[in-house]
């Protein structure tokens, strides 16, 4: 019956948008259908009631609770296919001011931020930035700099902080991230300084390439090869030569490769045809080799 109900509706069951209180036993099929009608809907209330009553919700499934964080995430850019069917049904434009999650889900918000599921709180994380939740950065901010959290979670807080706040919160307390013992946590916070301070950035990208592990190194050389100017250039330059010279662990060959092409530059195009043409012409996997480490 939700099948119908939603399915050939295009996600416009009024039924299932007045649904008062789903029971978290229900059928997940229905379930989904009811996350998917209230997210159709674009009113606040729906919006509040997807946070408060699902998301929120520790007795729902959770990928159920996963689901209505995700919807939340993207209520105000809605993909034009429905949520739940993959049925095209672009929706119409939404109000920041008033279709959103109200302060009346701001405790339920802040409820999942301490869940013990991961998933959960990374997905409700989205949701906070997706919504602009201002009212909530220092909750946000707390659970960035706890280190007891999962470092995923703490990475999710942390992309989610920087959406919320100002730039002079960041440059004051974004240092101490800097110096973390945690290398994922140091490379997602140094991604992040590089966009409010982009002077340092050569600096500190050079530093994590010289004494950073291999994700460090790997997020560095991304970083990298979007920068603009000739001190990135001649970082690049550098780093090719130490892998013609063999002095560049296999596990971010690729990583410096595209990082160099990405930035573009005719010395660098330069350096690499050259190390392409220093390749073995009898391997017949040797433009590939740096894939397979």
């Amino acid at each position: 019956a939700a099948r119908a109900l939603y399915d050939e509706s295009t996600g416009r069951a009024t039924t299932l948008i007045t649904i008062e209180t789903p029971d978290p036993s229900w059928p997940l099929p229905l379930l989904r259908r009811i996350v998917g009608a209230w997210f159709r809907s674009g009113m606040s209330l729906d919006a509040d009631r997807l946070a408060i009553e699902i998301g929120a919700n520790r007795k729902m499934p959770l990928e159920i609770r996963v689901f209505a964080w995700q919807a939340l995430a993207q209520w105000f850019d809605p993909p034009p296919v429905d949520l739940v069917t993959g049925k095209w049904g672009p929706l119409g434009e939404r109000d920041r001011q008033f279709d959103g999650l109200t302060e009346v889900a701001h405790d339920a918000v802040r409820a999942t931020l301490k869940d013990q599921q991961p998933a959960v709180v990374d997905a409700a994380l989205m949701a906070v930035a997706a919504q602009r939740l201002a009212a909530l950065t220092p909750t946000v901010r707390d659970l960035a700099f706890t280190e007891s959290s999962p470092v995923t979670t703490r990475i999710a807080a942390l992309g989610c902080w920087t959406e919320l706040a100002t730039e002079e919160e960041l440059a004051a307390q974004l240092p101490e991230l800097l110096e973390s013992d945690v290398p994922r946590l140091r490379s997602a916070a140094r991604t992040f300084w590089i966009k409010i301070r982009p002077e340092d950035a050569v600096q500190l990208l050079a530093e994590a390439l010289a004494s950073g592990d291999v994700a460090e190194q790997q997020a560095a050389l991304r970083d990298l090869g979007r920068l603009d100017g000739e001190a990135s250039e001649q970082l690049l330059s550098t780093w090719l030569d130490r892998l013609a010279a063999g002095r560049v662990r296999p596990e971010i060959t690729l990583d410096l490769i595209e990082a160099a092409e990405t930035h573009g530059g005719e010395s660098l195009q330069s350096k690499l045809e050259r190390l392409t043409a220093a390749r073995p012409t009898d391997d017949p996997v040797a433009m590939y080799r740096d894939c397979l480490v």
